[in-house]
């Protein structure tokens, strides 16, 4: 596992993945194949996997961690693994699977942490985000509007995670054709991301793109 990890780290996701599928096989080897470690490990897995560019590989390994996790049961981990799954299915395109599984590691993170607790907002701006690729603005508004008023609640309203739902509204009014609405959106990231990050970090780099693409959708060549 400590192989595995440190190749992740240094980039190594070739050498990652054969030393993280030697480790889930040693795990089914010494605790069985629905253990606990043998979820954790095919987990690790997966996210290699998905780093790696190799979704298809990805879905197939998060879908036995989860099957296992639901096995034991771990509501905590059912409920993580959902969520990386949902994300790949959504790199492959699959929104309406994605969607559903968002949707249920939504339902977990409100039972277990409270609905206006982090992780729900977390959640809330995934499942919006696939929405947007579906272009169903007012569902995609709705998500991403709570989770900002939980976000800004719980962390403050100069936090790096309010800054990364903003980035996702401001896509969202940018899509609608609410052009002031996405620019007033953008600025306000851009000013917390900077505060974050300094004037120079890439984050923010990213960010004033996103506001580049704003001015010129806007005819604000100048800008």
């Amino acid at each position: 596992m400590e192989q595995g990890d440190a190749l992740v780290k240094q980039g190594k996701l070739a050498e990652a993945i054969t030393a993280y599928d030697r480790t889930v096989e040693l795990a089914m080897q010494t605790f069985g194949t629905n253990s606990k470690f043998t979820a954790a490990m095919l987990y690790k897995l997966g996210s290699a996997y998905e780093s790696a560019g190799r979704y298809v590989e990805a879905e197939t390994t998060f879908r036995k961690s989860l099957a296992i996790y639901e096995a034991i049961p771990m509501p905590e981990a059912v409920a993580e693994a959902l969520n990386n799954l949902a994300n790949v299915c959504e790199k492959l395109e699959k929104f309406d699977e994605s969607i559903a599984l968002y949707r249920r590691a939504l339902a977990m993170f409100e039972a277990r942490f409270g609905k206006d607790s982090t992780q729900v907002a977390t959640a809330l701006n995934n499942l919006a985000i696939i929405h947007v690729h579906r272009v169903q603005y007012d569902e995609a508004e709705s998500l991403l509007r709570r989770s900002l008023a939980i976000k800004e609640q719980k962390l403050g309203p100069e936090h790096i995670d309010v800054a990364t739902t903003l980035n996702t509204l401001a896509d969202l009014k940018l899509h609608r054709g609410e052009y002031p609405d996405a620019l007033a959106l953008q600025l306000r990231s851009v000013s917390i991301i900077e505060k974050r990050y300094g004037p120079d970090h890439v984050e923010v780099a990213r960010s004033l793109n996103n506001l580049g693409a704003i001015y010129d959708t806007m005819g604000q060549n100048d800008q």
